[in-house]
């Protein structure tokens, strides 16, 4: 019966889901442990991906192969004082912000002091400001509908169709600000915010570790992204 099948699949794939998830976690500690041992500067990157840095902590909800299973909605299973540096490519964006506030707080005790957070998510003033049609709008516009089969064909503007597909069906839950990540970093504690261009940093820890830009052009990650990076005191 395809219509049984159909409302079976949802049932198992969540099932095997879960038993990923649980011999991630049984395996996690040991990792974590070695990883540990093995860097006296301990720093953490959040939704890898594909995005395998060397001497970095990486962590996704998929954690297949070296990769350390985190869950950026659960309480983060460190000791507090950890961690000299965390990195987010481009993962921020997909917690409410509720739920970023709480990752933050949960973060801000798992770093050291001085510790540092770089933050690179899509930026809602870039975002809205395509409506503007400037040629940079014009050209992300154009490639973003390629990309993502967005129909654009006869209407008034495609700028304008892109901006409500980013919105609702993209890869946000959350397009922050200049003002929002200001807003949160400080509520949470954070002192010292400077902002950034993708890939653009005057920390060494953060130099060359993008890979945002391998994904979607280089000029494009440029265009929609935000950096922001804050200190512990």
């Amino acid at each position: 019966m395809p219509g049984l099948k159909q409302q079976l699949k949802p049932l198992i794939l969540n099932y095997r889901q879960k038993k990923k998830v649980s011999f991630w976690l049984q395996e996690r500690d040991a990792k974590i442990n070695n990883y540990l041992k093995l860097n006296n500067e301990a720093k953490i990157q959040f939704g890898t991906g594909k995005n395998l840095l060397k001497d970095w902590l990486n962590t996704d909800l998929e954690a297949i192969g070296d990769l350390t299973y985190i869950d950026l909605k659960e309480p983060l299973p460190f000791e507090n004082n950890t961690f000299s540096f965390a990195y987010l490519e481009h993962c921020f964006g997909y917690l409410t912000y509720s739920e970023a506030l709480l990752f933050l707080e949960d973060l801000f005790s798992k770093l050291k002091p001085n510790g540092v957070i770089r933050i690179e998510t899509p930026d809602l003033e870039k975002i809205s400001a395509l409506i503007n049609q400037t040629d940079e709008a014009n050209a992300f516009s154009q490639w973003y509908a390629s990309k993502f089969n967005v129909e654009v064909k006869h209407v008034a503007s495609v700028n304008a169709h892109v901006i409500n597909h980013y919105c609702s069906q993209a890869f946000s839950t959350f397009l922050h600000t200049k003002n929002t990540l200001t807003d949160i970093l400080t509520k949470v504690g954070f002192i010292d915010l400077a902002f950034y261009s993708a890939m653009e940093t005057k920390r060494e820890a953060f130099k060359n570790i993008s890979y945002h830009q391998n994904i979607i052009p280089e000029e494009f990650n440029t265009y929609e992204t935000i950096a922001v990076e804050a200190v512990k005191p």
